[in-house]
């Protein structure tokens, strides 16, 4: 198989784009999907996310109309001595020549649903597409590449792009916060052991309960602040640049220093004291808010507050943080509030409602 194609440059590698029937493009690609063993907690494979197939059922009937068009290129990784380069006399790449037709040769990092849907519309010989080639990526690259294209432009789990993060080799917010959430649930002291959703969805049969894009989330805003500035401290560590000081950020000067371990223990003894003070509430989700994630979103924001009180305590251990939910008990005890969803609901009303209350147990203690 030979395909003409025209090169390109751009910040992160070398491309080129060309035009293939749908057919070939599935004859010569694979789909690698990330994928999460709750065993031994473990991410493997990737950077794909699981196939919908509500998705790309929805795609083959539109692609059995006759005005269908999908004019957005298939993004393919080919694999090292997978094809061979030919060159024009300038000594830029005019065509590739795939020598052994198999679905090795490639990998699909972006268009999956397309590809799937086209096929499954029985009109697959009905197509070419535009095909953008990528060479010899690595995994790091591929997850970049991935991370990047969805978690810009396309719905995707936030959990599945920040998973992608692992294998990211330099150190930046995204991949510590999700190595913590990794440890939070790997953790068999942590009150979320085996209860985050590593890739945004239950597993069959568990007590998964908090996805592990809400708990990056949140911990980014007390590393970088917000979403933007951990965007801009992951380009600069990409870059090798010197890291941004946000002295506002109560993690940041742990994270800069390479203290991911106090981060967690931190984190540990706080919602180690919220589910010792509330056992019943921690233990039955399905009544109570405290461990899902409008308890989890408010406790994530009172911390700032209760770093504070621990400093003025000159401890941040589990009976410092202990004292302080003793104290929210007994607010809520004397307003007569339970963790309920009827009391707190489950928008971000819920949550600011909890952390206020957080917080007024932080002033009556100090």
């Amino acid at each position: 198989m030979e395909i003409n194609v025209i090169p390109f440059d751009q910040p992160i590698g070398h491309f080129a784009m060309g035009v293939m029937q749908a057919k070939d493009i599935l004859s010569i690609s694979t789909i690698d999907r990330v994928e999460y063993d709750p065993e031994s907690q473990i991410l493997n494979g990737g950077p794909q996310r699981d196939l919908s197939s509500s998705r790309a059922t929805e795609i083959a009937r539109y692609a059995a109309t006759v005005d269908a068009t999908f004019p957005t290129p298939i993004l393919l990784a080919l694999k090292k001595d997978k094809y061979i380069p030919q060159y024009d006399e300038n000594g830029k790449i005019n065509k590739i020549e795939i020598p052994e037709i198999s679905t090795s040769v490639s990998r699909i990092l972006d268009g999956q649903h397309r590809i799937k849907g086209i096929e499954l519309s029985n009109k697959i010989d009905d197509f070419e597409l535009p095909v953008v080639f990528i060479f010899e990526p690595t995994e790091e690259e591929q997850a970049l590449i991935f991370a990047i294209i969805n978690g810009k432009q396309t719905k995707v789990p936030t959990s599945v792009i920040y998973s992608l993060y692992r294998v990211i080799e330099e150190r930046n917010p995204y991949k510590v916060a999700h190595e913590i959430a990794r440890a939070f649930n790997a953790t068999e002291d942590s009150p979320y052991y085996r209860r985050l959703k590593m890739l945004g969805k239950r597993t069959q049969g568990s007590d998964e309960i908090l996805s592990q894009g809400t708990f990056v989330n949140e911990l980014l805003i007390h590393i970088s602040g917000n979403k933007k500035n951990a965007d801009i401290d992951f380009e600069n560590a990409r870059a090798h640049k010197k890291p941004i000081v946000r002295k506002d950020c109560i993690f940041n000067s742990f994270y800069l220093n390479n203290q991911d371990s106090i981060i967690l223990r931190v984190l540990l003894n706080v919602f180690n004291a919220a589910k010792n003070v509330f056992p019943k509430e921690w233990e039955n989700y399905e009544e109570f808010i405290l461990s899902k994630t409008t308890g989890f979103i408010a406790i994530m924001r009172s911390l700032p507050h209760l770093m504070e009180f621990g400093v003025m305590k000159k401890s941040h251990d589990l009976t410092t943080f202990e004292e302080v939910f003793y104290k929210l008990k007994s607010i809520l005890e004397q307003n007569n509030v339970q963790l309920i969803n009827r009391n707190f609901g489950s928008s971000s009303s819920g949550s600011d409602q909890l952390k206020n209350y957080i917080i007024q147990a932080i002033k009556e203690c100090e």
